[in-house]
């Protein structure tokens, strides 16, 4: 589920901004006073309107598997929001070992539950229930791994 964070733009003070994270299957949005900004003519650009009619363009900046662009805005770059810290990616990422050893099955689970920890991570949750929500994701997605090689073996008479 996409979550809004509030955006600080020079010359905008008087507006409410916000940048609604990524869905799954939906673009960031930036949205001043609850209405989606219009969309520019170059791929992730938005045209933002001051009070007094003058335009800027923004263009998002995706940051590496984070669900919060930075935006770049005449040149200068607004970090939204902090970078994760290199042990979250750490923890969010173990996972990923079946990228490595799972094949195709263990590839497509360790991406997901890679980017399910990476929202989770940036989510509302307090930080415990964070990382025992993460460590649930890798229980189940571990699991499902072993249930669905085992089921894939014995189909396949490959015992």
């Amino acid at each position: 589920m996409p979550v809004r964070y509030p955006v600080k733009i020079e010359g905008f003070e008087d507006q409410n901004i916000q940048l609604e994270s990524s869905g799954f299957f939906s673009p960031p949005r930036l949205l001043v006073n609850g209405v989606p900004a219009k969309p520019g003519s170059k791929k992730n650009q938005v045209i933002l309107r001051k009070r007094d009619g003058e335009a800027s363009n923004i263009f998002f900046q995706n940051a590496f598997f984070d669900t919060v662009p930075r935006l770049l805005i005449n040149g200068k770059i607004i970090q939204v929001v902090p970078p994760l810290a290199w042990y979250q990616y750490v923890y969010a990422g173990l996972t990923l070992f079946l990228v490595f050893v799972g094949g195709v099955v263990g590839a497509v689970l360790g991406m997901v539950a890679f980017i399910l920890n990476i929202r989770i991570m940036r989510g509302q949750l307090n930080t415990l229930l964070k990382y025992l929500s993460i460590l649930g994701i890798h229980l189940v997605t571990f699991t499902a791994y072993i249930v669905l090689s085992l089921l894939v073996t014995v189909m396949t008479g490959s015992a």
